[in-house]
């Protein structure tokens, strides 16, 4: 990977299978897991440079922080020649790191520039945590190099794992994981994805989005072809795509995920779902054999589910005949209404999203369902399986999945008849 691309902040999207498996592929041929005693390793802490010609750092080595002077004593300094790292063309990493990390590392003669997302890793290992992890100080740094030099710590494992991607003469440290990690490349993803196609049984696999970054990839795929399959079986007025949502971090901020999901309307739901940590030897048959059992052998549920919630009315089918027009819509809006209270409840909206969140999507679909027609539990499943296409104001990103996940849920609520809720909804 060039400069450019080990900065914190880089990332790639796009909707081609083939594209994200050449950048999980280039990432995975520049990342590699280094194991390592952590008293051999030295911090370069950043110090306020006095020419533009070099870059001064103090050098914390475990043990050895300190020099003696005529006057007592200081604290080991040293400087490097911002030549050697311009003529390389790594400007950009000697900016993100006088600017923003302040944190070079020193082990067995070569330096490597850190990322951020380092910092919680690294406090990890020398059981440290909290904001002053987060925030970049030559005091934070003595004591970590204090504690990675601390053998009589018990608590404090004496070897560590690197999570390091390299480049043309520069390399970068992501994470610092326990020595036990079980490192899988990015790469493993493209593997997944490899024995789908090969396996053929959902048809052709097509790209929704992907994206990667130093965090994690993540690429959500559909199939068409077995959507036209499960149309023509189970005779569903609205198209269902089924498709598999997959992501994974080699730098420990997640396991390997497998979800089924559907495309309902604009809206992409979550169902069936699993995860490997990154423990132990990871064997890919039985890997696929899990992701089969648990994934893809439960794709007919939803639809099964869709055919049985036809037959539920929750209009009232004698109300047409009995009230007047008038009426019938008055007594058909508490019914539907309250059937979508309940089955808010029974998903658990407030807790995956917010009560506001909550107010918000239930007086839309409110103000823009027609009361006059009559209602199935098809139809309020329907509804509520596509909420997760809507603009919702002020919503934050990490409640997208797990509102995603809750709609997916919708179909297999108990669709009794509802009471108009004494209460009002939660605001």
């Amino acid at each position: 990977m060039d400069a450019e691309k080990l900065l914190d902040n880089w990332s790639a999207k796009g909707k081609s299978v083939a594209d994200f498996k050449k950048v999980i592929n280039d990432l995975s041929d520049s990342t590699t897991m280094l194991i390592i005693r952590k008293s051999d390793l030295t911090l370069l802490s950043k110090a306020e440079a006095s020419s533009s010609e070099v870059i001064p750092m103090y050098i914390l080595k475990p043990g050895n922080i300190w020099e003696v002077t005529k006057t007592g004593r200081s604290i080991k300094a040293g400087s490097m020649k911002r030549a050697t790292f311009t003529s390389a063309k790594l400007e950009s990493l000697l900016k993100e790191y006088e600017d923003k990390t302040h944190l070079m590392l020193q082990y067995n003669g070569n330096c490597y520039f850190t990322s951020m997302n380092l910092n919680p890793t690294l406090g990890l290992r020398v059981d440290m945590g909290g904001n002053a992890m987060l925030e970049p100080s030559l005091e934070r740094d003595i004591l970590i190099a204090n504690r990675l030099g601390d053998p009589e710590n018990e608590a404090i494992d004496d070897e560590m794992a690197l999570i390091i991607r390299k480049g043309p003469m520069v390399r970068k440290v992501f994470a610092a994981l326990s020595k036990k990690y079980a490192y899988v490349p990015q790469s493993f993803m493209g593997d997944i994805l490899d024995r789908i196609e090969t396996d053929g049984t959902l048809g052709v696999m097509d790209c929704n989005k992907w994206e990667v970054n130093h965090q994690y990839g993540e690429i959500y795929v559909e199939f068409p072809e077995k959507a036209d399959e499960l149309t023509t079986i189970y005779d569903i007025d609205e198209k269902l795509v089924p498709g598999l949502y997959l992501s994974k971090s080699d730098v420990g901020e997640c396991s390997i995920t497998v979800r089924a999901t559907w495309r309902v309307g604009n809206s992409i739901i979550l169902l069936d779902e699993m995860h490997r940590k990154h423990s132990g030897k990871i064997d890919m048959d039985k890997l696929m054999d899990d992701i089969d059992k648990i994934v893809f052998s439960k794709y007919t549920k939803l639809p099964e589910k869709l055919c049985e919630l036809m037959t539920i009315d929750v209009t009232d089918p004698t109300w047409k005949k009995t009230l007047s027009a008038s009426k019938f819509e008055s007594a058909n809006k508490k019914a539907v209404q309250a059937m979508i209270k309940s089955i808010f409840k029974q998903i658990k909206l407030v807790d995956n999203t917010t009560k506001k969140v909550e107010k918000e999507l239930y007086e839309a679909l409110c103000d823009e369902l027609d009361y006059s027609m009559s209602y199935t539990a098809y139809d309020i499943a329907m509804i509520i399986m596509q909420l997760p296409s809507r603009t919702i104001l002020n919503m934050q990103k990490a409640y997208e999945a797990p509102l995603a996940k809750a709609c997916g849920q919708a179909a297999f609520c108990k669709f009794e008849k509802a009471k108009e809720p004494k209460i009002k909804l939660a605001v």
